[in-house]
């Protein structure tokens, strides 16, 4: 990551001077020199890396944040910082928020977890820092989480954050990103999902759908069937439904006998239309049911549809990309059939109906 980034200029090396032990724990030989100096020079460079490599904090700058013990401390830290009761989690403030896409995948995904547990846990003392920054780590905190303690280490823990801050600088100035970002405005509100709006609503006391109500501007979305040129490819199945009509019995002759009044004419009997009428128009219907499928029903019912996949799927998985913009489209109920489309246009209809047949254009 260092020599990706040294590729991208010097200029991006921060101006700072920084000191590293060339020795050994037992033995410390501390320098002090400027970075540019140290990142440029090759057995310097090894030295820092050296160094730094028993930091937590370089575990995470380079995307190792999943390992030894910086994953103690993010846990740690989640657990104090990650769910309290006035902010929004970590794993809702990460929904704001996307990976960067310059560099190691894991570094940016480590990034992104990190600030998110930073809002998670809000604005610290200082502008732009938050509290999760601003925590010291304790040496009772340390041997809690079954950590190695040391008094000599945490006496250089001023010197191991000057170099690890100088670092980042040169990362996020050779990839592009902001140096030294704040935390921002913090959301205080969930973020809305992807779902599909537009439902229409069940009214449990009749039993009925009715549609939400709209903005005022998509009045001028909503068209009669007079607003439309006349066409012979008009689909009468999804006209609406003929009032209904009166079926009468035929009334039987009477024969005139004496004693014996004529019989009455029964009542008409109306017909009630059946709703939906055509499959398509189920179809139509039960579209917003599929969209509030669990994975598992979803694929039961692609699978009765004759999609079948070629590696099962365990139970209770999520669905994978692919199914989960499948199962948004099914859902939408803005959605029609492509043959309805080909209906509305003749010329379309031709070329495809040439086609069926085996014709060429």
């Amino acid at each position: 990551m260092i020599d990706q980034a040294l590729q991208q200029g010097m200029e991006h090396i921060p101006n700072v001077n920084v000191t590293v032990n060339t020795g050994t724990l037992g033995s410390p030989q501390m320098i002090n020199r400027p970075l540019h100096e140290i990142l440029q020079t090759p057995d310097l460079r090894e030295a820092l890396v050296k160094d730094m490599a028993h930091v937590p904090a370089m575990m995470f700058l380079f995307g190792r944040s999943g390992q030894g013990d910086f994953k103690r401390l993010y846990d740690h830290m989640m657990e104090k910082y990650g769910a309290s009761e006035d902010m929004l989690s970590a794993g809702e403030q990460a929904k704001y928020l996307s990976a960067g896409a310059k560099g190691g995948k894991g570094m940016h995904e480590s990034a992104k977890r990190m600030f998110a547990l930073a809002r998670a846990s809000g604005e610290g003392s200082e502008d732009g820092r938050s509290r999760f920054g601003e925590h010291g780590i304790s040496a009772d905190e340390l041997q809690a989480m079954g950590m190695h303690h040391s008094d000599a280490l945490m006496n250089q823990v001023d010197r191991f954050r000057t170099v690890l801050e100088a670092l980042a600088d040169h990362q996020a100035s050779a990839r592009g990103h902001e140096v030294k970002r704040g935390i921002g405005d913090i959301p205080t509100t969930v973020r809305p999902g992807m779902s599909i709006g537009g439902y229409p609503e069940l009214n449990t006391e009749t039993g009925e759908y009715s549609m939400p109500p709209l903005d005022e501007h998509m009045d001028a979305y909503f068209h009669q069937v007079h607003d439309f040129a006349p066409t012979e490819a008009f689909d009468p199945s999804l006209s609406p439904s003929p009032e209904p009509q009166v079926i009468s019995s035929p009334v039987q002759p009477v024969s005139p006998v004496a004693g014996t009044s004529p019989a009455s004419a029964p009542t008409p009997v109306r017909a009630t239309p059946s709703y939906p009428y055509t499959q398509r128009q189920q179809f139509q219907q039960i579209r917003p049911d599929i969209g509030r499928f669990t994975p598992d029903q979803f694929r039961e019912m692609l699978q009765a549809a004759g999609r079948r996949r070629p590696t099962p799927m365990p139970q209770g998985a999520p669905l994978s990309p692919l199914e989960a913009d499948a199962q948004r489209l099914i859902a939408d109920p803005q959605q029609t059939f492509l043959s309805d489309y080909f209906k509305s246009i003749d010329s379309v209809m031709d070329d495809v109906m040439r086609i069926v047949k085996g014709g060429r254009r």
